[in-house]
Protein backbone atom coordinates (compact mmCIF):
# COMPACT_ATOMS: atom_id res chain seq x y z
CA UNK A 1 0.00 0.00 0.00
CA UNK A 2 2.80 2.26 0.83
CA UNK A 3 4.47 1.60 -2.88
CA UNK A 4 1.04 2.53 -4.63
CA UNK A 5 0.75 5.64 -3.00
CA UNK A 6 4.13 6.43 -3.39
CA UNK A 7 3.59 5.91 -7.52
CA UNK A 8 0.67 7.94 -7.05
CA UNK A 9 2.28 10.68 -5.16
CA UNK A 10 5.00 10.90 -7.67
CA UNK A 11 2.25 10.71 -10.68
CA UNK A 12 0.13 13.91 -9.53
CA UNK A 13 2.24 16.33 -11.29
CA UNK A 14 1.80 19.21 -13.61
CA UNK A 15 2.01 17.61 -17.33
CA UNK A 16 2.42 20.48 -19.95
CA UNK A 17 3.77 21.75 -22.96
CA UNK A 18 5.98 24.46 -22.52
CA UNK A 19 3.69 26.80 -24.15
CA UNK A 20 0.55 25.39 -21.97
CA UNK A 21 -0.52 24.33 -18.92
CA UNK A 22 -2.13 20.65 -18.94
CA UNK A 23 -3.04 19.34 -15.51
CA UNK A 24 -3.15 15.29 -15.40
CA UNK A 25 -5.49 13.38 -12.78
CA UNK A 26 -3.76 10.62 -10.71
CA UNK A 27 -3.16 7.43 -11.88
CA UNK A 28 -6.27 6.13 -10.75
CA UNK A 29 -8.95 8.08 -11.94
CA UNK A 30 -9.87 8.81 -15.90
CA UNK A 31 -8.63 12.71 -17.03
CA UNK A 32 -11.59 14.73 -17.10
CA UNK A 33 -14.01 15.62 -19.69
CA UNK A 34 -12.35 18.15 -21.94
CA UNK A 35 -12.20 18.82 -25.78
CA UNK A 36 -9.64 16.95 -26.80
CA UNK A 37 -7.40 18.72 -29.73
CA UNK A 38 -3.13 18.73 -30.33
CA UNK A 39 -0.60 20.55 -28.49
CA UNK A 40 1.79 22.30 -30.60
CA UNK A 41 5.25 19.75 -30.75
CA UNK A 42 7.46 21.98 -28.31
CA UNK A 43 10.59 20.95 -29.51
CA UNK A 44 12.22 21.77 -33.03
CA UNK A 45 13.81 19.07 -35.59
CA UNK A 46 17.53 18.77 -35.21
CA UNK A 47 19.77 18.29 -38.32
CA UNK A 48 22.42 16.41 -38.17
CA UNK A 49 24.81 19.36 -38.58
CA UNK A 50 23.21 20.87 -35.46
CA UNK A 51 24.29 17.48 -33.70
CA UNK A 52 27.80 17.57 -34.99
CA UNK A 53 27.97 21.24 -33.52
CA UNK A 54 26.07 20.21 -30.61
CA UNK A 55 28.87 17.80 -29.66
CA UNK A 56 31.03 19.92 -30.01
CA UNK A 57 29.41 22.31 -27.19
CA UNK A 58 29.68 19.62 -24.89
CA UNK A 59 33.61 18.89 -25.64
CA UNK A 60 34.14 22.69 -24.74
CA UNK A 61 31.96 22.01 -21.48
CA UNK A 62 33.96 18.84 -20.82
CA UNK A 63 37.04 20.60 -21.06
CA UNK A 64 35.62 23.26 -18.95
CA UNK A 65 34.14 21.55 -16.10
CA UNK A 66 35.35 18.04 -15.57
CA UNK A 67 39.03 18.68 -15.49
CA UNK A 68 38.74 20.92 -12.44
CA UNK A 69 36.05 18.68 -10.67
CA UNK A 70 37.97 15.61 -11.46
CA UNK A 71 41.30 17.14 -9.54
CA UNK A 72 39.33 18.32 -6.59
CA UNK A 73 37.63 15.32 -6.19
CA UNK A 74 41.01 13.05 -6.19
CA UNK A 75 42.25 15.66 -3.84
CA UNK A 76 39.44 15.33 -1.50
CA UNK A 77 39.84 11.28 -1.62
CA UNK A 78 43.17 11.11 -0.97
CA UNK A 79 42.69 13.45 2.01
CA UNK A 80 40.37 11.02 2.91
CA UNK A 81 41.62 7.72 2.84
CA UNK A 82 45.74 8.57 3.14
CA UNK A 83 45.14 7.56 6.86
CA UNK A 84 45.08 4.23 5.93
CA UNK A 85 48.20 4.59 4.43
CA UNK A 86 49.50 6.66 7.48
CA UNK A 87 48.27 3.87 9.69
CA UNK A 88 50.53 1.34 7.35
CA UNK A 89 53.78 3.84 7.88
CA UNK A 90 53.36 3.77 11.69
CA UNK A 91 51.30 6.77 12.67
CA UNK A 92 49.20 4.51 15.50
CA UNK A 93 52.62 3.44 16.84
CA UNK A 94 54.53 6.72 17.23
CA UNK A 95 51.46 8.17 18.67
CA UNK A 96 50.63 5.54 20.72
CA UNK A 97 46.90 4.92 19.19
CA UNK A 98 44.80 1.29 19.50
CA UNK A 99 43.13 -0.12 17.18
CA UNK A 100 39.88 0.64 18.67
CA UNK A 101 41.20 4.65 18.79
CA UNK A 102 42.10 4.22 14.99
CA UNK A 103 38.32 2.71 14.06
CA UNK A 104 37.28 6.10 15.62
CA UNK A 105 39.17 8.00 14.06
CA UNK A 106 37.10 6.50 11.19
CA UNK A 107 33.75 6.40 12.61
CA UNK A 108 34.30 10.10 13.42
CA UNK A 109 34.85 11.05 10.15
CA UNK A 110 31.25 9.16 8.53
CA UNK A 111 29.22 11.07 11.34
CA UNK A 112 29.87 14.41 11.04
CA UNK A 113 29.67 13.50 7.13
CA UNK A 114 26.22 12.25 7.04
CA UNK A 115 25.24 15.11 9.28
CA UNK A 116 26.77 17.61 7.54
CA UNK A 117 24.61 16.49 3.98
CA UNK A 118 22.33 19.99 4.50
CA UNK A 119 25.70 22.08 2.93
CA UNK A 120 25.34 20.67 -0.29
CA UNK A 121 22.03 22.95 -0.90
CA UNK A 122 24.61 25.98 -1.08
CA UNK A 123 25.17 24.63 -4.77
CA UNK A 124 21.69 25.90 -5.41
CA UNK A 125 22.18 29.20 -3.26
CA UNK A 126 26.13 30.20 -3.83
CA UNK A 127 28.51 30.67 -7.05
CA UNK A 128 29.38 27.12 -7.28
CA UNK A 129 33.17 28.19 -7.99
CA UNK A 130 33.17 30.41 -4.22
CA UNK A 131 31.56 27.36 -2.61
CA UNK A 132 34.07 24.90 -4.14
CA UNK A 133 36.99 26.74 -3.53
CA UNK A 134 35.91 27.37 0.41
CA UNK A 135 35.45 23.45 0.70
CA UNK A 136 38.84 22.40 -1.10
CA UNK A 137 40.80 25.27 0.77
CA UNK A 138 38.82 24.02 4.26
CA UNK A 139 39.62 20.06 3.37
CA UNK A 140 43.50 20.99 2.09
CA UNK A 141 44.47 23.16 5.13
CA UNK A 142 42.63 19.78 7.77
CA UNK A 143 44.42 17.32 5.93
CA UNK A 144 47.58 19.19 5.80
CA UNK A 145 47.25 19.56 9.69
CA UNK A 146 47.28 16.00 10.46
CA UNK A 147 50.93 15.76 9.86
CA UNK A 148 51.76 18.20 13.23
CA UNK A 149 49.84 16.05 15.55
CA UNK A 150 51.69 15.95 18.66
CA UNK A 151 53.99 12.90 20.01
CA UNK A 152 51.52 13.35 23.53
CA UNK A 153 48.15 12.19 25.42
CA UNK A 154 46.43 14.76 23.21
CA UNK A 155 47.63 13.60 19.56
CA UNK A 156 44.46 11.27 19.27
CA UNK A 157 42.48 14.07 20.02
CA UNK A 158 44.13 15.93 17.92
CA UNK A 159 43.47 14.12 14.77
CA UNK A 160 39.88 13.64 15.73
CA UNK A 161 39.25 17.03 15.66
CA UNK A 162 40.93 17.77 11.96
CA UNK A 163 38.76 14.60 10.73
CA UNK A 164 35.89 16.38 11.44
CA UNK A 165 36.95 19.36 10.09
CA UNK A 166 37.88 17.15 6.87
CA UNK A 167 34.57 15.80 7.18
CA UNK A 168 32.62 18.82 7.30
CA UNK A 169 34.56 19.95 3.82
CA UNK A 170 34.39 17.02 2.08
CA UNK A 171 30.34 16.90 2.91
CA UNK A 172 29.87 19.76 1.33
CA UNK A 173 31.50 19.37 -1.86
CA UNK A 174 31.87 15.85 -3.45
CA UNK A 175 27.95 14.81 -2.97
CA UNK A 176 26.72 18.01 -4.58
CA UNK A 177 29.05 17.58 -7.60
CA UNK A 178 26.35 15.11 -9.53
CA UNK A 179 23.60 17.86 -8.92
CA UNK A 180 26.19 20.69 -10.72
CA UNK A 181 26.87 18.51 -13.44
CA UNK A 182 23.12 18.20 -14.28
CA UNK A 183 22.99 21.54 -14.93
CA UNK A 184 25.66 21.25 -18.11
CA UNK A 185 24.54 17.65 -19.08
CA UNK A 186 21.38 16.02 -20.84
CA UNK A 187 20.32 12.90 -19.43
CA UNK A 188 22.11 11.04 -22.28
CA UNK A 189 25.05 12.69 -21.52
CA UNK A 190 25.60 12.77 -17.38
CA UNK A 191 26.08 9.19 -16.59
CA UNK A 192 29.26 9.00 -17.98
CA UNK A 193 30.94 12.60 -16.62
CA UNK A 194 29.42 11.30 -13.36
CA UNK A 195 31.38 8.09 -13.73
CA UNK A 196 34.61 10.17 -14.56
CA UNK A 197 33.66 11.97 -11.51
CA UNK A 198 33.64 9.43 -9.25
CA UNK A 199 36.49 7.28 -10.85
CA UNK A 200 38.63 9.93 -8.89
CA UNK A 201 38.14 7.88 -5.84
CA UNK A 202 39.78 4.58 -7.34
CA UNK A 203 42.07 6.40 -9.27
CA UNK A 204 43.12 8.23 -5.35
CA UNK A 205 43.31 4.96 -3.83
CA UNK A 206 45.85 3.79 -6.54
CA UNK A 207 48.17 6.76 -6.66
CA UNK A 208 47.91 6.90 -2.49
CA UNK A 209 49.26 3.53 -3.02
CA UNK A 210 52.12 4.60 -5.23
CA UNK A 211 52.95 8.19 -3.02
CA UNK A 212 53.03 5.81 -0.08
CA UNK A 213 55.31 3.36 -1.20
CA UNK A 214 57.46 6.45 -2.46
CA UNK A 215 56.89 8.41 1.04
CA UNK A 216 57.29 5.62 3.53
CA UNK A 217 61.42 5.12 2.14
CA UNK A 218 62.14 8.33 4.21
CA UNK A 219 63.79 7.81 7.41
CA UNK A 220 61.81 8.67 10.39
CA UNK A 221 58.12 9.52 10.98
CA UNK A 222 57.15 8.78 6.70
CA UNK A 223 53.71 9.38 7.92
CA UNK A 224 53.66 12.71 8.30
CA UNK A 225 54.94 13.69 5.07
CA UNK A 226 52.16 11.20 3.88
CA UNK A 227 50.02 14.05 4.88
CA UNK A 228 51.48 17.11 3.74
CA UNK A 229 52.65 15.80 0.31
CA UNK A 230 49.12 14.77 -0.46
CA UNK A 231 46.91 17.94 1.53
CA UNK A 232 49.27 20.61 0.20
CA UNK A 233 47.84 19.78 -3.66
CA UNK A 234 44.08 20.74 -2.89
CA UNK A 235 45.23 24.90 -1.48
CA UNK A 236 46.37 25.22 -5.07
CA UNK A 237 43.54 24.06 -7.15
CA UNK A 238 41.20 25.68 -4.84
CA UNK A 239 42.61 28.98 -6.11
CA UNK A 240 42.03 27.03 -9.89
CA UNK A 241 38.21 26.65 -9.20
CA UNK A 242 37.76 29.97 -7.67
CA UNK A 243 38.89 31.63 -11.30
CA UNK A 244 37.62 29.16 -13.78
CA UNK A 245 35.18 26.66 -12.84
CA UNK A 246 31.43 27.98 -14.34
CA UNK A 247 28.65 27.78 -12.61
CA UNK A 248 26.53 27.16 -15.97
CA UNK A 249 26.97 26.56 -19.38
CA UNK A 250 26.50 29.74 -20.99
CA UNK A 251 29.08 31.25 -18.39
CA UNK A 252 31.67 29.23 -20.15
CA UNK A 253 34.13 31.75 -21.84
CA UNK A 254 35.05 29.35 -25.12
CA UNK A 255 31.73 29.22 -26.09
CA UNK A 256 31.08 31.72 -29.62
CA UNK A 257 27.52 33.27 -30.09
CA UNK A 258 26.21 30.40 -32.10
CA UNK A 259 27.58 27.84 -29.64
CA UNK A 260 25.57 29.97 -26.90
CA UNK A 261 21.87 29.43 -28.91
CA UNK A 262 22.72 25.65 -28.74
CA UNK A 263 23.39 26.04 -25.15
CA UNK A 264 19.99 27.99 -24.87
CA UNK A 265 18.13 25.08 -26.71
CA UNK A 266 19.45 22.71 -24.23
CA UNK A 267 18.34 24.59 -21.51
CA UNK A 268 14.78 24.53 -23.09
CA UNK A 269 15.30 20.79 -23.13
CA UNK A 270 16.14 20.55 -19.54
CA UNK A 271 14.38 23.42 -17.92
CA UNK A 272 11.62 24.32 -19.92
CA UNK A 273 12.59 28.09 -20.19
CA UNK A 274 15.51 29.90 -22.32
CA UNK A 275 16.31 31.85 -19.52
CA UNK A 276 19.14 31.41 -17.48
CA UNK A 277 18.67 29.55 -14.17
CA UNK A 278 18.21 31.29 -11.47
CA UNK A 279 19.63 29.96 -7.71
CA UNK A 280 16.69 29.64 -5.87
CA UNK A 281 15.04 26.70 -3.80
CA UNK A 282 11.49 25.92 -4.94
CA UNK A 283 9.60 24.50 -1.87
CA UNK A 284 6.91 23.10 -3.77
CA UNK A 285 8.99 20.64 -5.82
CA UNK A 286 11.51 19.91 -2.58
CA UNK A 287 8.04 18.29 -1.43
CA UNK A 288 7.43 16.53 -4.77
CA UNK A 289 11.20 14.49 -3.98
CA UNK A 290 10.42 13.89 -0.36
CA UNK A 291 7.17 12.15 -0.81
CA UNK A 292 8.57 10.25 -3.74
CA UNK A 293 9.10 6.31 -2.58
CA UNK A 294 11.60 5.78 -5.05
CA UNK A 295 13.97 8.41 -3.63
CA UNK A 296 13.80 6.52 -0.57
CA UNK A 297 14.73 3.37 -1.84
CA UNK A 298 17.57 5.42 -3.87
CA UNK A 299 18.53 5.99 -0.22
CA UNK A 300 18.78 2.58 0.73
CA UNK A 301 20.76 1.30 -1.98
CA UNK A 302 23.09 4.21 -1.73
CA UNK A 303 23.57 3.11 1.62
CA UNK A 304 24.02 -0.91 0.98
CA UNK A 305 26.84 0.51 -1.49
CA UNK A 306 28.39 3.38 0.68
CA UNK A 307 29.21 0.43 3.23
CA UNK A 308 31.68 -1.01 0.81
CA UNK A 309 32.36 2.32 -0.94
CA UNK A 310 33.81 4.36 1.99
CA UNK A 311 35.65 2.03 3.32
CA UNK A 312 37.29 0.04 1.07
CA UNK A 313 40.11 2.60 0.12
CA UNK A 314 41.01 3.29 3.80
CA UNK A 315 41.39 -0.54 4.72
CA UNK A 316 42.74 -1.80 1.55
CA UNK A 317 46.33 -1.31 2.67
CA UNK A 318 45.58 -2.60 5.92
CA UNK A 319 44.15 -5.53 4.71
CA UNK A 320 47.22 -6.63 2.70
CA UNK A 321 49.45 -5.95 5.63
CA UNK A 322 47.31 -8.26 7.70
CA UNK A 323 48.10 -10.89 4.71
CA UNK A 324 51.91 -11.01 5.58
CA UNK A 325 52.75 -8.07 3.84
CA UNK A 326 55.48 -5.99 4.70
CA UNK A 327 53.94 -2.36 5.10
CA UNK A 328 56.07 -1.13 2.08
CA UNK A 329 54.79 -3.41 -0.42
CA UNK A 330 50.76 -3.92 1.12
CA UNK A 331 51.26 0.41 -0.16
CA UNK A 332 51.54 -1.05 -3.83
CA UNK A 333 49.55 -4.10 -3.96
CA UNK A 334 46.41 -1.99 -3.87
CA UNK A 335 47.11 -0.67 -7.11
CA UNK A 336 45.58 -3.48 -9.39
CA UNK A 337 42.06 -3.43 -7.73
CA UNK A 338 41.97 0.38 -7.73
CA UNK A 339 42.92 0.65 -11.43
CA UNK A 340 40.27 -1.92 -12.27
CA UNK A 341 37.75 -0.06 -10.52
CA UNK A 342 38.58 3.01 -12.44
CA UNK A 343 38.10 1.40 -15.58
CA UNK A 344 34.76 0.07 -14.26
CA UNK A 345 33.64 3.03 -13.15
CA UNK A 346 33.57 4.91 -16.39
CA UNK A 347 32.51 1.81 -18.79
CA UNK A 348 29.61 0.86 -17.43
CA UNK A 349 28.37 4.57 -16.89
CA UNK A 350 29.30 5.04 -20.71
CA UNK A 351 27.35 1.73 -21.24
CA UNK A 352 24.21 3.02 -19.73
CA UNK A 353 24.47 5.98 -21.36
CA UNK A 354 24.01 4.52 -24.45
CA UNK A 355 21.48 2.06 -24.01
CA UNK A 356 19.65 4.12 -21.67
CA UNK A 357 19.03 1.38 -18.93
CA UNK A 358 20.68 2.15 -15.90
CA UNK A 359 18.83 -0.30 -13.48
CA UNK A 360 19.99 -3.16 -15.68
CA UNK A 361 23.99 -1.74 -15.17
CA UNK A 362 23.17 -0.90 -11.61
CA UNK A 363 21.48 -4.73 -11.05
CA UNK A 364 24.52 -6.44 -12.79
CA UNK A 365 27.32 -4.86 -10.85
CA UNK A 366 25.64 -4.95 -7.03
CA UNK A 367 26.25 -8.87 -8.55
CA UNK A 368 29.48 -8.54 -9.61
CA UNK A 369 30.25 -7.13 -5.96
CA UNK A 370 28.45 -9.67 -4.39
CA UNK A 371 30.23 -12.43 -5.94
CA UNK A 372 33.45 -10.71 -5.33
CA UNK A 373 33.02 -10.17 -1.49
CA UNK A 374 31.71 -14.33 -1.75
CA UNK A 375 34.98 -15.25 -3.27
CA UNK A 376 36.63 -13.48 -0.89
CA UNK A 377 34.90 -14.33 2.55
CA UNK A 378 35.22 -18.43 1.32
CA UNK A 379 39.02 -18.30 -0.11
CA UNK A 380 40.94 -18.77 2.49
CA UNK A 381 44.03 -20.79 0.51
CA UNK A 382 44.93 -19.08 -2.45
CA UNK A 383 46.32 -15.48 -1.85
CA UNK A 384 46.10 -14.80 -5.43
CA UNK A 385 42.38 -15.50 -5.33
CA UNK A 386 41.68 -13.61 -3.12
CA UNK A 387 43.66 -10.53 -4.43
CA UNK A 388 41.12 -11.20 -7.69
CA UNK A 389 38.17 -11.07 -5.22
CA UNK A 390 39.47 -7.89 -4.33
CA UNK A 391 39.71 -6.71 -7.82
CA UNK A 392 36.23 -7.84 -8.41
CA UNK A 393 34.61 -6.23 -5.04
CA UNK A 394 36.16 -3.06 -5.87
CA UNK A 395 35.05 -3.05 -9.17
CA UNK A 396 31.33 -3.86 -8.39
CA UNK A 397 31.25 -1.62 -5.61
CA UNK A 398 32.49 1.57 -7.41
CA UNK A 399 30.56 0.92 -10.14
CA UNK A 400 27.26 0.54 -8.80
CA UNK A 401 27.67 3.61 -7.18
CA UNK A 402 28.46 5.30 -10.50
CA UNK A 403 25.62 4.24 -11.89
CA UNK A 404 23.16 4.97 -9.03
CA UNK A 405 23.56 8.80 -8.77
CA UNK A 406 23.27 9.63 -12.38
CA UNK A 407 19.85 7.28 -12.15
CA UNK A 408 18.55 8.66 -9.43
CA UNK A 409 19.19 12.62 -10.71
CA UNK A 410 17.35 11.64 -14.33
CA UNK A 411 14.20 10.67 -12.82
CA UNK A 412 14.13 14.14 -10.93
CA UNK A 413 13.08 16.87 -13.21
CA UNK A 414 13.55 20.04 -11.79
CA UNK A 415 16.64 21.56 -9.93
CA UNK A 416 15.45 21.61 -6.27
CA UNK A 417 13.60 18.38 -6.47
CA UNK A 418 17.32 17.11 -7.43
CA UNK A 419 18.93 19.33 -4.74
CA UNK A 420 16.79 18.01 -2.40
CA UNK A 421 17.40 14.03 -3.40
CA UNK A 422 20.73 14.38 -3.17
CA UNK A 423 20.62 15.51 0.39
CA UNK A 424 18.15 12.69 1.33
CA UNK A 425 20.18 9.90 0.00
CA UNK A 426 23.46 11.09 1.05
CA UNK A 427 22.09 11.55 4.58
CA UNK A 428 20.97 8.05 4.92
CA UNK A 429 23.87 7.07 2.24
CA UNK A 430 26.45 7.84 4.68
CA UNK A 431 25.30 6.21 7.42
CA UNK A 432 26.94 3.21 5.76
CA UNK A 433 30.35 4.03 6.29
CA UNK A 434 29.60 4.49 10.26
CA UNK A 435 28.81 0.69 10.03
CA UNK A 436 31.64 0.02 7.48
CA UNK A 437 34.00 2.13 9.56
CA UNK A 438 33.46 -0.75 12.16
CA UNK A 439 33.96 -3.89 10.03
CA UNK A 440 36.93 -4.61 9.94
CA UNK A 441 38.41 -4.76 13.54
CA UNK A 442 42.06 -6.41 14.23
CA UNK A 443 40.77 -9.23 16.02
CA UNK A 444 39.41 -10.57 12.89
CA UNK A 445 42.15 -10.52 10.50
CA UNK A 446 43.51 -11.93 8.34
CA UNK A 447 40.23 -13.17 6.93
CA UNK A 448 37.36 -10.55 7.98
CA UNK A 449 34.77 -13.67 7.33
CA UNK A 450 32.22 -11.77 9.12
CA UNK A 451 33.11 -8.50 7.54
CA UNK A 452 33.16 -9.30 3.89
CA UNK A 453 29.71 -11.23 4.32
CA UNK A 454 28.17 -7.92 5.56
CA UNK A 455 29.47 -6.04 2.31
CA UNK A 456 28.11 -8.85 0.21
CA UNK A 457 25.23 -9.44 1.46
CA UNK A 458 24.12 -5.27 1.68
CA UNK A 459 25.19 -5.48 -2.56
CA UNK A 460 22.72 -7.85 -2.88
CA UNK A 461 20.08 -5.92 -1.17
CA UNK A 462 21.19 -2.81 -4.16
CA UNK A 463 20.92 -5.39 -6.81
CA UNK A 464 17.58 -6.46 -6.05
CA UNK A 465 16.30 -3.17 -5.11
CA UNK A 466 17.61 -2.20 -8.59
CA UNK A 467 15.18 -4.20 -10.80
CA UNK A 468 12.30 -3.00 -8.42
CA UNK A 469 12.68 0.26 -9.48
CA UNK A 470 12.78 -0.30 -12.72
CA UNK A 471 9.56 -1.69 -12.86
CA UNK A 472 8.09 1.16 -10.89
CA UNK A 473 9.63 3.82 -13.61
CA UNK A 474 8.15 1.52 -16.09
CA UNK A 475 4.68 1.37 -14.67
CA UNK A 476 4.78 5.14 -14.80
CA UNK A 477 5.24 5.26 -17.88
CA UNK A 478 3.37 3.51 -19.30
CA UNK A 479 0.54 5.92 -17.40
CA UNK A 480 1.98 8.68 -18.82
CA UNK A 481 1.56 7.18 -22.64
CA UNK A 482 -2.01 6.37 -21.49
CA UNK A 483 -3.37 9.69 -20.36
CA UNK A 484 -1.20 11.28 -23.47
CA UNK A 485 -3.07 9.15 -25.94
CA UNK A 486 -6.62 10.24 -23.36
CA UNK A 487 -5.95 13.74 -24.02
CA UNK A 488 -4.80 13.46 -27.72
CA UNK A 489 -1.98 15.80 -27.03
CA UNK A 490 1.12 15.84 -29.79
CA UNK A 491 4.19 14.58 -28.75
CA UNK A 492 7.63 16.43 -29.46
CA UNK A 493 9.40 15.77 -32.51
CA UNK A 494 12.82 16.10 -34.22
CA UNK A 495 14.21 13.11 -31.45
CA UNK A 496 15.07 15.91 -28.85
CA UNK A 497 14.62 13.91 -25.31
CA UNK A 498 12.15 16.37 -22.85
CA UNK A 499 13.50 16.18 -19.57
CA UNK A 500 11.74 18.33 -17.27
CA UNK A 501 8.92 16.54 -15.62
CA UNK A 502 5.29 17.36 -16.25
CA UNK A 503 6.04 18.55 -19.91
CA UNK A 504 4.65 16.73 -22.44
CA UNK A 505 6.57 13.62 -23.67
CA UNK A 506 8.44 13.58 -20.48
CA UNK A 507 9.39 9.71 -19.78
CA UNK A 508 11.84 8.56 -16.52
CA UNK A 509 14.82 6.51 -17.14
CA UNK A 510 15.20 2.90 -16.15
Amino acid sequence: METQMGMQTGMQMELQPQTEARQYSSPNRTPPPRTPRPAPANLPPQPASSRWTERAVVQIIDWAVLPILFAMYLLASLARSNIGNAQVAGMSRDLGISDNKFQWLLTVFSIIYACSEGLNFMWLLMPPNVWAFLCALLWGLASTLQAAAPKTNHGWEYLMAFRALLAVAEAGFGPGVPFLLSCFYTRREIGTRIGIFLSAVPLAGALAGCLAYGITRIRGESWRWIFLIEGLPSLAVAAVAAKWLPGAPNEIRKLSAAQREIVRDRLVDQTGDSAPRERRFVWAHARTALMDCTVWCYALMYFSCNVSFATLPVYLPILYEERGHVPINAQVFTLFPHLVSFGACIATTWLADKLRRRGLIVTATSFVAFVGFTLLGSSRESWWGRYASFAFATAGVFSTMANLLPWMLNNQGTDSARATSIVIINAIGQCGPILGSRLFPAEQAPNHTMSTVVCGCLMLVAGFLAPILTYVFFFRNDWLRVHEVAMNVALPQGGREVERQGVVGYRYML
